[in-house]
Protein backbone atom coordinates (compact mmCIF):
# COMPACT_ATOMS: atom_id res chain seq x y z
CA UNK A 1 0.00 0.00 0.00
CA UNK A 2 1.38 3.44 -0.89
CA UNK A 3 1.14 6.36 1.43
CA UNK A 4 -0.28 9.65 0.23
CA UNK A 5 2.37 12.34 0.23
CA UNK A 6 1.39 15.90 1.22
CA UNK A 7 2.30 18.28 -1.60
CA UNK A 8 2.79 22.03 -1.12
CA UNK A 9 1.24 24.57 -3.50
CA UNK A 10 4.69 25.35 -4.88
CA UNK A 11 5.42 21.67 -5.54
CA UNK A 12 2.02 21.07 -7.15
CA UNK A 13 2.34 24.07 -9.50
CA UNK A 14 6.09 23.72 -10.13
CA UNK A 15 5.70 22.39 -13.67
CA UNK A 16 3.23 25.10 -14.69
CA UNK A 17 4.36 28.48 -16.12
CA UNK A 18 2.03 30.60 -13.96
CA UNK A 19 0.92 30.66 -10.35
CA UNK A 20 -2.71 29.66 -9.67
CA UNK A 21 -3.76 33.12 -8.40
CA UNK A 22 -3.15 36.27 -10.46
CA UNK A 23 -4.49 39.76 -11.03
CA UNK A 24 -3.75 42.21 -13.83
CA UNK A 25 -4.41 45.93 -13.61
CA UNK A 26 -3.35 49.24 -15.15
CA UNK A 27 -1.58 51.97 -13.25
CA UNK A 28 0.16 55.28 -14.02
CA UNK A 29 3.58 56.10 -12.62
CA UNK A 30 4.59 59.48 -11.13
CA UNK A 31 5.76 60.69 -14.56
CA UNK A 32 2.43 59.91 -16.24
CA UNK A 33 3.38 56.69 -18.07
CA UNK A 34 0.71 53.99 -18.14
CA UNK A 35 1.65 50.41 -17.22
CA UNK A 36 -0.11 47.07 -17.06
CA UNK A 37 1.13 44.73 -14.36
CA UNK A 38 0.23 41.16 -13.49
CA UNK A 39 0.85 39.99 -9.94
CA UNK A 40 0.87 36.28 -9.16
CA UNK A 41 0.76 34.34 -5.92
CA UNK A 42 0.19 30.78 -4.75
CA UNK A 43 -3.04 31.58 -2.88
CA UNK A 44 -5.82 34.12 -3.05
CA UNK A 45 -4.84 35.53 0.34
CA UNK A 46 -1.21 35.82 -0.79
CA UNK A 47 -2.36 37.58 -3.98
CA UNK A 48 -4.43 40.06 -1.97
CA UNK A 49 -1.41 40.88 0.20
CA UNK A 50 0.89 41.29 -2.84
CA UNK A 51 -1.59 43.56 -4.65
CA UNK A 52 -2.10 45.68 -1.50
CA UNK A 53 1.67 46.13 -1.11
CA UNK A 54 2.10 47.01 -4.78
CA UNK A 55 -0.76 49.55 -4.80
CA UNK A 56 0.70 51.18 -1.68
CA UNK A 57 4.12 51.35 -3.40
CA UNK A 58 2.57 52.93 -6.54
CA UNK A 59 0.88 55.60 -4.44
CA UNK A 60 4.01 56.21 -2.31
CA UNK A 61 6.03 56.92 -5.46
CA UNK A 62 3.53 59.44 -6.89
CA UNK A 63 1.62 57.06 -9.14
CA UNK A 64 -2.01 56.08 -9.21
CA UNK A 65 -4.13 53.13 -10.21
CA UNK A 66 -6.67 53.63 -12.98
CA UNK A 67 -9.59 52.51 -10.84
CA UNK A 68 -11.99 55.38 -10.13
CA UNK A 69 -12.38 56.43 -6.52
CA UNK A 70 -16.16 56.30 -6.92
CA UNK A 71 -17.80 54.55 -9.79
CA UNK A 72 -20.14 56.86 -11.70
CA UNK A 73 -23.83 56.35 -11.09
CA UNK A 74 -25.43 54.27 -13.83
CA UNK A 75 -27.37 56.30 -16.37
CA UNK A 76 -30.82 55.00 -17.12
CA UNK A 77 -31.70 54.52 -20.77
CA UNK A 78 -34.29 56.99 -21.99
CA UNK A 79 -37.83 55.67 -21.92
CA UNK A 80 -39.74 55.45 -25.20
CA UNK A 81 -42.14 58.19 -24.05
CA UNK A 82 -39.17 60.50 -23.30
CA UNK A 83 -37.86 59.91 -26.83
CA UNK A 84 -41.30 60.43 -28.34
CA UNK A 85 -41.87 63.75 -26.56
CA UNK A 86 -39.33 65.73 -28.59
CA UNK A 87 -41.84 67.73 -30.61
CA UNK A 88 -42.30 67.92 -34.36
CA UNK A 89 -39.20 67.59 -36.53
CA UNK A 90 -38.73 67.91 -40.28
CA UNK A 91 -36.94 66.10 -43.10
CA UNK A 92 -36.42 67.26 -46.67
CA UNK A 93 -37.67 64.37 -48.80
CA UNK A 94 -35.85 63.59 -52.07
CA UNK A 95 -37.46 60.30 -53.07
CA UNK A 96 -40.79 58.59 -52.52
CA UNK A 97 -41.49 54.89 -53.10
CA UNK A 98 -45.04 53.65 -53.56
CA UNK A 99 -45.86 49.95 -53.06
CA UNK A 100 -49.44 48.68 -53.32
CA UNK A 101 -49.64 45.41 -51.35
CA UNK A 102 -52.01 42.82 -49.97
CA UNK A 103 -51.58 41.73 -46.38
CA UNK A 104 -53.93 39.38 -44.57
CA UNK A 105 -56.28 39.56 -47.62
CA UNK A 106 -56.47 43.35 -47.20
CA UNK A 107 -55.19 45.82 -49.78
CA UNK A 108 -53.11 48.74 -48.66
CA UNK A 109 -50.60 51.23 -50.01
CA UNK A 110 -47.16 51.54 -48.42
CA UNK A 111 -45.48 54.90 -48.99
CA UNK A 112 -41.81 55.19 -48.07
CA UNK A 113 -40.19 58.60 -47.73
CA UNK A 114 -36.44 58.97 -48.21
CA UNK A 115 -34.53 62.03 -47.05
CA UNK A 116 -32.20 63.46 -49.68
CA UNK A 117 -29.37 61.04 -50.53
CA UNK A 118 -30.56 58.38 -48.05
CA UNK A 119 -30.44 54.74 -49.14
CA UNK A 120 -33.06 53.52 -46.64
CA UNK A 121 -36.54 54.88 -45.98
CA UNK A 122 -36.74 57.41 -43.15
CA UNK A 123 -40.53 57.30 -42.79
CA UNK A 124 -43.06 54.62 -43.79
CA UNK A 125 -46.76 55.36 -43.94
CA UNK A 126 -49.55 52.90 -44.75
CA UNK A 127 -52.88 53.87 -46.34
CA UNK A 128 -56.03 51.80 -46.85
CA UNK A 129 -56.30 52.92 -50.49
CA UNK A 130 -54.70 55.12 -53.13
CA UNK A 131 -57.31 57.88 -52.59
CA UNK A 132 -56.18 58.32 -48.98
CA UNK A 133 -52.53 58.42 -50.04
CA UNK A 134 -53.26 60.94 -52.81
CA UNK A 135 -55.20 63.15 -50.40
CA UNK A 136 -52.39 63.05 -47.81
CA UNK A 137 -49.78 64.19 -50.35
CA UNK A 138 -52.00 66.43 -52.56
CA UNK A 139 -50.29 69.62 -51.41
CA UNK A 140 -46.86 68.44 -52.63
CA UNK A 141 -47.33 65.95 -55.49
CA UNK A 142 -49.86 64.65 -57.99
CA UNK A 143 -48.50 61.09 -58.10
CA UNK A 144 -50.77 58.17 -58.90
CA UNK A 145 -50.54 56.15 -55.67
CA UNK A 146 -52.27 53.12 -57.21
CA UNK A 147 -49.14 52.34 -59.27
CA UNK A 148 -45.92 50.98 -57.76
CA UNK A 149 -42.79 53.03 -58.38
CA UNK A 150 -40.00 55.24 -57.11
CA UNK A 151 -40.20 58.96 -57.76
CA UNK A 152 -37.88 61.93 -57.28
CA UNK A 153 -39.64 64.61 -55.25
CA UNK A 154 -38.79 67.71 -53.25
CA UNK A 155 -40.90 68.51 -50.19
CA UNK A 156 -40.71 68.70 -46.40
CA UNK A 157 -42.13 65.95 -44.19
CA UNK A 158 -42.95 66.89 -40.60
CA UNK A 159 -42.90 63.99 -38.14
CA UNK A 160 -42.91 63.08 -34.47
CA UNK A 161 -41.02 60.22 -32.84
CA UNK A 162 -43.17 57.23 -31.98
CA UNK A 163 -43.17 55.50 -28.62
CA UNK A 164 -42.50 52.25 -30.50
CA UNK A 165 -38.81 51.43 -30.95
CA UNK A 166 -37.13 49.58 -33.79
CA UNK A 167 -34.69 46.68 -33.27
CA UNK A 168 -31.81 49.13 -32.72
CA UNK A 169 -33.72 50.94 -29.96
CA UNK A 170 -34.51 54.04 -32.05
CA UNK A 171 -38.05 55.41 -32.29
CA UNK A 172 -40.08 55.07 -35.46
CA UNK A 173 -41.14 58.32 -37.14
CA UNK A 174 -44.85 59.15 -37.37
CA UNK A 175 -45.73 61.38 -40.34
CA UNK A 176 -47.62 64.48 -39.20
CA UNK A 177 -47.70 66.72 -42.26
CA UNK A 178 -46.17 67.32 -45.68
CA UNK A 179 -45.47 70.75 -47.13
CA UNK A 180 -43.70 72.49 -49.97
CA UNK A 181 -39.97 72.94 -49.51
Amino acid sequence: MTEEKKVTHQEYWQGFPEAPASDTFKWVDGEGFEHMTTIRAWTGEGLYQQVSKFVAHVKDTGGRTNAPVHAPAPVAAPTPSALADTGTMSLRIGKIKVTPEVKDSKSRIMVELFAENHQWADIKKFFDNSSQASAAFASVTSLDFSVAGEYTVDFIADYRNSEKLNSKGNPYKNLVNVRES
